[in-house]
């Protein structure tokens, strides 16, 4: 619950932050948006590269050692200089050499301005490894980093960090007394996640719809974060609600198969369904594969699912390739300020196929998919490679995310009093 709340002027303004190196999403835990996996070999100026597109196009090779400098963006000749200098007069000892390595390509990437392409070494991308597991112990958040702060992009629905009242956008400014200012996501996550039935103190900064900022304290107990990444039940009437957390898990055909379970259970316990919402709030993301195979469920044949334009200006379009049993179902599709990438990618594939509604808050604007490529010294790189368009062929941006056509808002007092304006919003569209 909240433990206090006091008014802080700070001179600054929350939306103004200037995205920064690193944007990673943890689940307290860890999420990135709509991705693609890939494979590629050892890291080393005289190895070979490779890249295998599982989603994305063809596999192809890089030979890093035939590149020309002149083709580079850097000065080798700059760079040995000033690491000769480094190793004449350095007072103490210098770093090894995949330190150095690692922190390059971390200020090449931070060079680029793309909260959404990342690096990880062999230590982060363990713990990002293990923290894929639907099953670990927190308080179920999802974090997001600007260059000063990490912040809250997603609360999950039913878990620790919703009941005591955390939203969206809370940054995050201290953990158990511990600064958090300027820390990555990876470190505010370590922070944050603990052992089952302890506390931990959260401080975050919220900015008010009047434009103000307080700062908040919660004291949480961590649970044990048990996700079930697509879940459902009956409301009566009819009626069918599926929460889908995440279009994630330990691989894409897990996710396919887990939704194929559910599939099955929903049909084999109901006869006659009239309507079914399908609740996205919270969701960030995940494999852009999961959530074109689920809108094959509710789409027609030949309908265009969604979009991708290359980095080279080049668009393919996706199109309903099989039968869904949910296609003459009356739809409605929950989404909030949380909802990120493949949520964002459902419901413009609902909505501008005329299949449904969209109630709720406008969403993340996440339209980029990235690749994750995997070296074999254990490190991960995230990395942009093409936009996401909606079937309309529009790009979803922080400036022009999804915009439902109901805007409905649930507030932090609706929880806690058992309310539900969006859902009751939904159900009311169903009738």
């Amino acid at each position: 619950m909240v433990s206090e709340k006091n008014d802080v002027n700070y001179e600054l303004s929350l939306k103004d932050a200037i995205p920064y190196l690193i944007s990673l999403a943890f689940i307290v835990g860890i999420f990135i948006g709509v991705i693609t996996v890939g494979l590629i070999s050892k890291m080393g100026k005289d190895k070979e590269s490779e890249t295998v597109y599982v989603d994305s196009g063809p596999r192809y090779l890089i030979d890093t050692s035939s590149v020309d400098e002149g083709d580079l963006y850097y000065s080798n000749d700059y760079l040995n200089s000033v690491i000769a200098i480094l190793e004449e007069k350095y007072i103490t000892d210098l770093p090894n050499s995949d330190s150095v390595n690692y922190e390059l390509v971390k200020g090449y990437i931070n060079a680029l301005d793309d909260k959404y392409t990342n690096f990880l070494d062999p230590e982060e991308s363990q713990i990002y490894m293990e923290n894929r597991s639907a099953d670990f112990e927190g308080v179920g958040i999802a974090l997001e980093y600007d260059g000063t702060y990490t912040y809250v992009e997603t609360v999950l629905k039913g878990f620790p960090a919703e009941s005591a009242g955390m939203i969206a956008n809370d940054y995050i400014v201290e953990v158990d007394g511990q600064s958090m200012i300027e820390k990555l996501p990876i470190e505010v996550a370590r922070a944050i996640r603990g052992e089952k039935d302890t506390n931990v103190n959260i401080k975050v900064l919220r900015e008010n719809t009047d434009g103000t900022i307080e700062e908040v304290s919660f004291d949480i107990k961590r649970e044990k974060i048990d996700i079930d990444n697509v879940m459902w039940r009956d409301l009566g009437n009819g009626i069918i609600k599926i929460d889908i957390v995440q279009f994630s898990d330990v691989s894409v055909q897990t996710f396919l198969n887990s939704w194929d379970v559910l599939v099955e259970d929903i049909l084999r316990e109901n006869k006659d369904i009239n309507g079914i919402v399908i609740d996205v709030r919270g969701n960030p993301g995940g494999f852009v594969v999961g959530v074109r195979y689920i809108l094959e469920e509710f789409l027609s044949s030949g309908d265009i699912l969604m979009k991708e334009k290359s980095n080279r200006g080049v668009v393919k379009e996706y199109k309903d390739e099989r039968k869904g049993v949910f296609e003459d179902v009356p739809v409605v599709v929950l989404v909030s300020q949380g909802s990120a990438s493949a949520s964002e990618i459902l419901a413009a594939g609902i909505s501008e196929n005329d299949r449904g509604e969209i109630v709720g808050m406008e969403t993340v604007g996440k339209g980029v998919e990235q690749e994750l490529v995997n070296f074999d010294d254990g490190s991960l790189l995230f990395v942009v490679f093409q936009q996401w368009l909606t079937p309309d062929g529009n790009n979803i941006s922080a400036d022009s995310p999804i915009i439902p056509k109901y805007i409905v808002e649930n507030t932090t007092e609706d929880y806690k009093n058992g309310k539900d304006p969006q859902m009751d919003k939904a159900l009311e569209l169903l009738k």
